[in-house]
C-alpha cells in the first residue's frame, strides 16, 4: 500500500482497504457516441445501396414481393466475403432508407393448429421471355412455416382449384398426423 493509503487508514481507522483502493482507481469511461460500425466500409455501404436500388426497381415494375429483406442483404454480403454483423447491416439500411422500424407481434402455434392460404400475383421471367404475371396459391403451416405453392396463369382455372382443395386437405391431414406423432 502507498504512503497516502496508509495515511488514509490512520485518519479513518474504520475504513477497509477495498474502499481505499477504490478511491485511487478510476472507473474507465467509454464514449461510444461518435463511433460508427467499423466493418461497414464505403464498399459495403455501396453494395447495400445497390440492393436498395434493385428493390426500388422491383417495386416500380410490380414485383414488390420479390424485394430483398434486410436478412437477405446480410446473407448477400456474407456470401460476397464481408464479415459484417446483421445488426450493422440493419442499422445501415435504416439510416440509408431513413424510415422508422416496423413492429411485429410474434405468434406461436402448435403443429397442426393452423394452416394459412393466400392468393398472390407474382411477376416472373421464365425462359427469358420477359416478365409475365402469374397467380400463386400458397398454403403455409403456421407452426413450421413449411409452404406449398403452385403457379397458375389465372385464378379461374377451375380444375386446378379443385386440385388445390384436395391438396389443402392433404396438407392439413399431414400436419395433423405429424402433430399427433411428435
Amino acid at each position: 500500500m502507498t504512503n497516502s493509503g496508509n495515511m488514509l487508514l490512520a485518519d479513518s481507522p474504520g475504513t477497509d482497504k477495498d474502499s481505499i483502493l477504490q478511491s485511487f482507481v478510476e472507473k474507465p469511461v467509454y464514449d461510444a457516441s461518435g463511433r460508427s460500425p467499423t466493418k461497414v466500409t464505403g464498399e459495403v455501404e455501396q453494395l447495400i445501396l445497390e440492393c436498395l436500388e434493385e428493390n426500388r426497381r422491383k417495386r416500380e415494375s410490380g414485383r414488390q414481393k420479390q424485394q430483398m429483406k434486410i436478412v437477405d442483404v446480410h446473407a448477400y454480403l456474407r456470401k460476397k466475403g464481408y464479415d459484417v454483423s446483421y445488426s450493422s447491416v440493419k442499422a445501415t439500411v435504416r439510416r440509408l432508407r431513413d424510415t422508422s422500424p416496423e413492429a411485429f407481434i410474434r405468434q406461436e402455434y402448435q403443429p397442426g393448429q393452423t394452416c394459412e392460404f393466400d392468393w398472390g400475383t407474382v411477376k416472373l421471367n421464365i425462359g427469358g421471355t420477359g416478365y409475365r404475371k402469374y397467380q400463386m396459391a400458397v398454403f403455409t403451416a403456421a407452426a413450421s412455416n413449411n409452404r406449398f405453392a403452385r403457379l397458375y396463369k389465372s385464378r379461374t382455372q377451375r380444375h386446378s382449384w379443385s386440385r388445390m382443395q384436395t391438396s389443402s386437405l392433404t396438407v392439413a391431414a399431414l400436419s395433423m398426423r405429424w402433430s399427433m406423432t411428435t
